[in-house]
Formats: structure tokens, C-alpha cells, sequence
């Protein structure tokens, strides 16, 4: 340690040894955790999953820089190996509990008998195939190997899969509630399952010496083990759940903590691989109420962020080899070409079966190869505890191989995904301005958390006596702490227990207990850069007539508006850009207020603002709903320029009106004429015209109209749709809001009610519909 520059200077510091060496595992912890956290948007352009981050920042300190003297004496010392391993070894038991709390058998046994008959079959094929391959590669990557234990690691290579890993790349692709998704995480699951159980059976400690009696006491020591967990461990932590009111304590945290470690010292003295103790630990673990669920996002940074890391640069050490030959070189890609064949053959073959499409079959086998914690099992197993399967360069090879196998994964189904979806027809809707005044309003609202509900509440209540669908997506932000729970998901209207999700379900389910609308639930987990994509799918998948969004700022106690996060006006934009129905977007200034008794009793004074042009249209068409509703005063006000009731005298006398101007004005009369016959007589609806001149003019009728109404609905506006709009358009903040809108919407202008953006949908080629 002597030798260390860092461990010198850090001796200046007046730190006895004790210190310094904590003091460098520290620095050591920081170097691989920011490694990995700098590689992840490298790793994310090339759709990889955070844990390819990790390993990649493991092989660099460990294969790399781990090559270099200096590098490896100034900053991972021998002397301080000996505590990376323990906490390494602590940190893999972790890890491995972390793992089996994320498989959920009953996703196995609940299913259908589809995903476990694919998983068979694929698992099947690619052991066949490892077996018969691996008396050729043997000579090649381990020639003083046993046959029969290269033939087992070969085996359980080819068939190996991380269902956890699985889960973030199918969250990732979009098929997380998906049927298909569903299928390919509990074939995952089922394969990882038989692994895991096999590797259990193979590599007990007391069957090294292949002792027919311990062989035969191997089902004994089993059963011993699981009866432990599930009559002894698991009811300590049901008391304590009822004892703390069904809340997860930190108390309890560090209680798993300690029992993580029991229970893997437990299955040591059983002949069990801690590991696969601390598996199965956590597979067994309570799962009602969303335990598991929520002890993994308490061990989230922990494990994940922090321990990680040090398991993987720990496991990169132990297979450190110089270079590699070239016959080395060569075989990695063709071990990992037979695992791919062998799995997609027997996936393939399983889906033909049960008729299922071609596509289908080859993106799961495919899929089925993803790679994770049961390799690095497999790896440190294969030479641990008397085992001798692999020397270092063996290893090595079998590192290279996992990589070949794995790597190629993510962007090859994200490609496949990307083309079947271009081919397939999408939806389109004209808008709610061309459909008859009694069809069925199907809506979309959109939520980023609870304080989003009350007002989306309260929209779907002013449009209650009408034929109405209403369906509702909480939208989440992707990581890896919010993707594991996609796991637990059965259908695509399940709840993910993270976060606000649960208290939304719940808040849900008692506004439609005491009689409010039928709501169907659903959530999406993405990045914020491509969460829009969701959004579009499912109006799309919906027939969706409308997708309300939350707008990016929320009113502060002090009356302004404040931004909530930068990534929620990405998601408006981009689903204003791309979905194929109308868009609203609520800027919420305490409609509905904040208990859910108010939410849908709030709104009673409505007001559409009709300045002209199809999204003008579009609001009239979608507010005037709320005109049917007894409880609502409704009013469209009508805007004109000053000069001209007939609003052209804005226009210079030397141009003439284009068919396209004079159709649009006749578009904007016939719905405002329509809305006047349908409601002539009802004292509660009015309507109103007002003449405005060109800018401040516009504006403080605006503001004087804003201070009468609980709730604005107005057109987003295209350029050129209206001359009083376009007068607006150098005042703008937000421009997916259109001026009217923004200044509405900015909290230097008003701060009464909430407004109501309508953009119709059109495509790029389409003005108006005649």
C-alpha cells in the first residue's frame, strides 16, 4: 500500500490506515459509479439498457486502464482488493436479492401456457446446440478442460436470459402492457427460473466430489432452505408490515438488509452458492400490497447506483487476461452466434405452434438472449468453490462471447420494431368539428402526477351527459428504477406501483365508486425525448377524438406560474407535432381543486373565444359540449376586427380573397351559426360578438373576459387563420400555445381561471375539410 501516491497523500492528512483505506474505496466507489453515469447517454444513442453503462464502465477499469501499472498502484492498490472483494461479495448477495424480488413467479403460473412453452423450446434447442458445439470449442478455448463440465457450461451459456434486463429493453421498445411484451417477460422469467435452479443443483458445494449420497440429499437440503425463507424469515417481515400500518420503514429496509445476509450465510452451510441464496430469498418474498415492489425502490441507489459497479469491476478483475489470440478472437463471435440460432430456433418453432405471426417468433427468440446477472453467476460459479471449468483466457473468451451475444440485441429488435411499425396503417381523425353533436367523444387525458388529476377530472364531468369513452394515461419517466416495476403489470390497464400511479388508481377508483365516469386506466414508462411516441400509439390504438395534456407550468401560491419539469413541454410538442387527433392542453390554475369532492363540481362558467380558422372550429365543436351539461353558464364570444363586422377590411382592396380564405369564412359562419339554432332559448347558453382593434386593444378584452370564467377553451390558431390572432404573434412565450393562448396562459397577464388550448389535427397538405 506503501506504494500508492493517493494512500501517501491521504496519510498527510493526519487519517490512520483504517481511514485511508475507506477513504480510497470511496474514491474508488465514485470513479466506477461516475464512469458508468457519464457512459449512459453514449449507451443510450446506441439503445442499450443503463446496465450495459455499468459493465462497459467496469471493462474499461478492469480490462483497460486495469492493464496499466500506474494506474492500477495509484488508484485500485492490491492492498485495497481485499475490501472491494467483501464488499463485492456483499454487494452480489444484494444484488442477487434485489434480482429475485423483480421475478415474479406468479406471472409464470398465473399466465398461459404460451410463454412457457416458447421458453422450452427455445431453451431446448440452444442446449442441444451448446452440447454438440461444445466438443468442437473446447480444443479452442479451454483444451485441459473436463468434457463433461465444458458440456454443462456450454449448456447453461447457450440458455441463459435476464429477465430483469429484459423488462427495461422491452419498457424501452414500448411493449412493457403489451400482450407481446407480457409474453416475452414471463418467458424470460420461466428461463431464468430453470437456470437458476439447474446452476443450484450443479454447482452445491458438497456435489463436487460427486458423492452419490449428497446427490441424493440434495432435495432434502432444498426443501430445508425454502422452508427457512417461507416459514421463518418472510412471517418476521409480515409482522413487521402490520406493526408499522402497512408502511415500508427504514427500520425494515435495514431488517431485509441483515436477513439478505443471514439467509446467504444459511444456504452456504446447506451447500448453496450465496448467490442463489439470496435468489431465492427474494423470490419468496411477500409480494401482496406491492412489497416487493416498493423494497426494490428503496434499494434502488444502493444496489444499483452504488454496489453495482464494484460487483462488476470486482468480476472484470477475476477474468483479467492479456490480450486474447486470434483463434480466441475468432471463437467468441461463433459461441455467440449458436446461442442466437439455438434460441431463435426452438422460439420460432413454439410460435408457429400456437399460429402465432413469424415477426413474433424471431423478436422473441431474439429477445430471449439478453444477458445479465445469471452469466456473472454462471462465470463466478464456473471457478469458485473447488470448481475448475475455466482458466482466465477461457474465461475471457466466454466474457468476449456474452458481449457478442447481448450487445446486438437492443438495436437490431429496436430497428425491426421501427420498420413493422412504419408498415403498419395508422389512424387519422378528421376532428370533432365533422362529427354529428350526439356521436361518442372518445378522450385521452394525460397525467404526470396527482396534482394533475382534479382538472382532468373535471373535464370528463362537463362532458358527462354525452355518448363519452374516457381513457387515462399516467405518464412516467423512464429509468431504471421505474422500468423494473413493468414486471408486475398483467394487462395494459394495470397499475405500475410507483410513485404517484398507486394514489392516482386509487383516487380513480373512488371518483368512479361515487358515481363519476368510467375511467381505464393505463401507463407508460419512457424518456421524455420519446414519451410523445406513446402518447400518439395509443390515441392511435384508441381511436381517440381528443388527447387532453397537462400544461408544463403550474400555479405557485404565489400566483405565478412555475415550470414543473422541462421534459413535459417536450412531451406537448412533440404530440402536437405528431398524433393524428386534436390536441388539447390544460394550463391548470386550480380547477377542480385539490380534494376529489371539488374536482367534479368546480367548473361552472365556461367560455369559448372563436377568432376564426379550424382550430377556433375544432373549440367550438369540443366546448359546446360542455354546453349540454345543466350545472354549466356557456358562452361563445366572437371576436372581429374593429373596422369590419365583416372582418376583410384588414385585407388591401388591391388583393382579392382566395377560394381557400372565403371557404374558411364560410366554415367559420356555419359552426357559429350551428351552435346559435341549437341552443336559441336556453338562458344559461349565450353568445356574444365583440370588436376589437389590433394589440392592447385585443388584450384587455381578453383579460376582461378571462376574470368572469372558471375555464377558457380557445383554438391553438395557425398563421394567417385570423388577423387579431396574427397581431398577437411577437408576444409570444410558448409558441405550441399560439398567442391568444400564451397570453392567457402567462402569469404576468392572468392569474383567474384556466384555460383550454384546442389544436385541430391536419395534415401537411390539408387546409380544411369541405
Amino acid at each position: 500500500m506503501a506504494s500508492s501516491p493517493l494512500f501517501i497523500l491521504l496519510g498527510t492528512l493526519g487519517l490512520d490506515e483504517t481511514a485511508r483505506r475507506l477513504a480510497l474505496f470511496a474514491l474508488e466507489a465514485f470513479m466506477l459509479a461516475a464512469a458508468a453515469d457519464l457512459l449512459r447517454p453514449v449507451v443510450r444513442s446506441m439503445n442499450q439498457t443503463q446496465y450495459f453503462a455499468d459493465l462497459s464502465a467496469a471493462w474499461i477499469f478492469g480490462q483497460i486502464l486495469g492493464r496499466f501499472d500506474w494506474f492500477r498502484n495509484t488508484f485500485f492498490p492490491a492492498s485495497n482488493i481485499e475490501l472491494i472483494h467483501v464488499v463485492a461479495v456483499t454487494g452480489r448477495q444484494f444484488h442477487s436479492f434485489k434480482d429475485g424480488l423483480e421475478l415474479d413467479p406468479s406471472l409464470i403460473w398465473k399466465g398461459k401456457k404460451q410463454p412457457v412453452v416458447i421458453a422450452m423450446a427455445a431453451m431446448a434447442s440452444a442446449a442441444l446446440l451448446g452440447v454438440v458445439a461444445a466438443d468442437f470449442l473446447r480444443p479452442t478455448v479451454y483444451p485441459k478442460g473436463n468434457k463433461v463440465e465444458f458440456r454443462i457450461l456450454m449448456t447453461f451459456l447457450m440458455t441463459n436470459t435476464e429477465s430483469a434486463v429484459l423488462a427495461r429493453l422491452v419498457t424501452e421498445h414500448k411493449l412493457g402492457a403489451s400482450d407481446f411484451g407480457q409474453m416475452v417477460i414471463a418467458s424470460a422469467l420461466f428461463n431464468e427460473f430453470v437456470c437458476l435452479l439447474g446452476m443450484a443443483l450443479v454447482f452445491s458445494a458438497n456435489l463436487v466430489e460427486n458423492k452419490m449420497l449428497d446427490l441424493a440429499l440434495w432435495p432434502i437440503r432444498a426443501f430445508a432452505f425454502v422452508a427457512l425463507i417461507f416459514f421463518v424469515v418472510v412471517p418476521v417481515f409480515r409482522w413487521m408490515r402490520r406493526r408499522s400500518g402497512m408502511h415500508t420503514t427504514d427500520m425494515q429496509v435495514c431488517v431485509v438488509l441483515v436477513m439478505v445476509i443471514i439467509v446467504s450465510a444459511a444456504g452456504q452451510l446447506l451447500g448453496f452458492d450465496g448467490m442463489l441464496g439470496s435468489i431465492a430469498f427474494g423470490v419468496l418474498f411477500p409480494r401482496e400490497f406491492h412489497m416487493a415492489v416498493k423494497l426494490a425502490d428503496n434499494y434502488y441507489y444502493l444496489v444499483r447506483i452504488v454496489l453495482l459497479p464494484i460487483v462488476l469491476y470486482q468480476n472484470m478483475t477475476n477474468v483479467y487476461v492479456p490480450p486474447l489470440d486470434r483463434n480466441a478472437y475468432m471463437v467468441a463471435p461463433v459461441i455467440g452466434l449458436i446461442a442466437v440460432v439455438g434460441k431463435l430456433a426452438g422460439a420460432v418453432a413454439a410460435a408457429r405452434f400456437y399460429r402465432m405471426p413469424l415477426q413474433e417468433g424471431l423478436l422473441m427468440g431474439y429477445l430471449l438472449n439478453v444477458r445479465g446477472n445469471a452469466d456473472i453467476i454462471l462465470l463466478y460459479l464456473s471457478r469458485a468453490n473447488g470448481f475448475h471449468m475455466l482458466d482466465t483466457r477461457a474465461a475471457g473468451i466466454m466474457v468476449y462471447a456474452i458481449f457478442v451475444i447481448s450487445v446486438p440485441v437492443a438495436p437490431i429488435s429496436a430497428a425491426v420494431l421501427k420498420y413493422v411499425r412504419k408498415q403498419s396503417p395508422g389512424f387519422k381523425h378528421a376532428g370533432i368539428e365533422w362529427e354529428e353533436a350526439e356521436a361518442e367523444l372518445r378522450m385521452l387525458t394525460c397525467v404526470h402526477s396527482l396534482q394533475d388529476l382534479p382538472s382532468s377530472i373535471n373535464i370528463m364531468e362537463a362532458c358527462r351527459d354525452l355518448p363519452l369513452s374516457v381513457y387515462m394515461m399516467n405518464l412516467i419517466e423512464y429509468n431504471e428504477r421505474t422500468a423494473s416495476p413493468i414486471m408486475y403489470i398483467r394487462r395494459s390497464n394495470d397499475v405500475v406501483p410507483l410513485g404517484d400511479t398507486q394514489e392516482i388508481a386509487n383516487t380513480i377508483d373512488a371518483y368512479v365508486h361515487n358515481g363519476g365516469i368510467q375511467v381505464r386506466l393505463t401507463t407508460t414508462i419512457s424518456y421524455y425525448r420519446d414519451m410523445h411516441e406513446d402518447v400518439c400509439r395509443t390515441a392511435a390504438e384508441l381511436c381517440a377524438s381528443i388527447v387532453i395534456l397537462p400544461f408544463h407550468k403550474f400555479l405557485g401560491v404565489d400566483g405565478k406560474m412555475h415550470t414543473s419539469k422541462a421534459g413535459y413541454r417536450m412531451v406537448n410538442q412533440g404530440v402536437l407535432k405528431h398524433v393524428s387527433c386534436s390536441v388539447g392542453i390544460l394550463v391548470d390554475r386550480g380547477l377542480g381543486g385539490t380534494r376529489l369532492d371539488t374536482a367534479a363540481s368546480a367548473l361552472n362558467r365556461v367560455a369559448v373565444l372563436f377568432f376564426g380558422g379550424p382550430d377556433d372550429r375544432e373549440a367550438v365543436a369540443f366546448g359546446s359540449r360542455f354546453a349540454k351539461l345543466s350545472t354549466i353558464a356557456f358562452s361563445l364570444i366572437r371576436f372581429f376586427p374593429e373596422e369590419d363586422d365583416q372582418y376583410n377590411t384588414t385585407i388591401s382592396l388591391e388583393e382579392e380573397s382566395s377560394p381557400c380564405d372565403e371557404l374558411e369564412k364560410h366554415l367559420d359562419d356555419r359552426i357559429v351559426n350551428e351552435f346559435r339554432n341549437r341552443y336559441t332559448g336556453i338562458e344559461r347558453v349565450t353568445y356574444q360578438e365583440r370588436f376589437v382593434s389590433m394589440g392592447e386593444d385585443t388584450l384587455a378584452n381578453l383579460l376582461a373576459v378571462e376574470v368572469a370564467y372558471t375555464l377558457l377553451i380557445v383554438g391553438r390558431g395557425e398563421k394567417g387563420s385570423s388577423p387579431i390572432v396574427d397581431g398577437l404573434r411577437n408576444l409570444e412565450e410558448c409558441p405550441e400555445l399560439g398567442p391568444v393562448e400564451d397570453l392567457l396562459a402567462s402569469s404576468e397577464n392572468s392569474n383567474h381561471c384556466s384555460v383550454l388550448i384546442i389544436r385541430q389535427y391536419r395534415s401537411s397538405n390539408q387546409t380544411s375539410k369541405p
